[in-house]
């Protein structure tokens, strides 16, 4: 369920949208209903999706920065090493 719109989201749309299709089967809903139900289910199914993709593509990110991080911090202390090296009286 979105929290912020009260709407149900993801398996739970489906599930929804998939009532909507049964019901359209039975007559339950007119055909202009069910359409406009659909269209707008569609618009719903693509923002979580688009949602998701956004959240999937921040922990990448978010990942390779911290590699980032980490290698500059192997490379700081590699340098430190070699420079300890070539200070030492041969």
């Amino acid at each position: 369920m979105n929290r912020l719109l009260g709407i149900p989201s993801g398996p739970l749309l489906d599930g929804r949208l998939a009532e909507v299709a049964r019901g359209l089967m039975l007559n339950r809903y007119t055909l202009k209903l069910a359409n406009s139900i659909s269209y707008l289910g569609t618009g719903f199914l693509k923002a979580i999706e688009a949602s998701e993709t956004e959240s999937r593509l921040d922990a990448i990110e978010r990942a390779l920065r911290l590699d980032r991080q980490q290698l500059d911090a192997a490379r700081c202390d590699l340098e430190g090493l070699v420079a300890q090296e070539d200070s030492k009286p041969q």
